[in-house]
């Protein structure tokens, strides 16, 4: 499919507002990542690269088993087909990407997971915790997300971690007892 500096892109994992995600292979590390490219036409606007390089830095200033982590942010030239390049003059050199390196959790989304149906309370329950512990953690450090990527393996950037977690079973517990419904089993 392509590379990007010393990653070997495998696939396309998804799109937001800030970018594009791919699964790809590190080859200095021989590990797979995701990476998260900024792509070209806003890398070249000044508030849109500094937007993104200011979402590097949060979330490397977060370290949380319920949080992806940030390997890198790096920069890289590719070349571009002319219908994609940001330049509307010369479209025969390459363009700098800049990207982030994500750790890559292996799963399908928790929508892609729905569309199966419903999740047992159970299992709703201990997502819904782990994403607001993640989300918690990342609030206590005065960081706001705007895009919550959640996992049907348990994960929502998120470690099955309700039977191992006291806190957790502790609020699980409440929650049963509110909810009337058995949920640590």
């Amino acid at each position: 499919m392509g590379q990007i500096g010393r990653y070997i892109i495998e696939r396309k994992l998804g799109a937001g507002g800030m970018g594009e995600v791919y699964k790809a292979h590190d080859t200095r590390l021989d590990r797979t990542v995701a990476l998260k490219v900024l792509p070209p036409d806003l890398a070249i606007d000044p508030g849109w690269l500094t937007r993104f390089k200011q979402e590097a830095r949060a979330v490397a200033a977060l370290n949380h088993s319920n949080i992806c982590a940030l390997h890198d942010i790096g920069e890289a030239p590719i070349a571009l087909p002319a219908s994609r390049h940001p330049d509307s003059g010369d479209h025969s050199g390459p363009v700098t990407v800049t990207f982030l390196v994500i750790e890559y959790l292996d799963g399908a989304s928790l929508s892609a997971r729905l569309e199966r149906g419903p999740l047992p309370i159970d299992q709703a329950v201990d997502v819904g915790l782990q994403i607001a512990q993640g989300l918690a953690a990342a609030h206590a450090r005065r960081i706001v997300h705007r895009d919550v990527a959640t996992l049907s393996n348990g994960a929502a950037m998120v470690r099955e971690r309700l039977a191992e977690d006291p806190v957790l079973q502790e609020r699980a517990t409440t929650l049963e007892q509110r909810l009337q419904i058995p949920i640590t089993q």
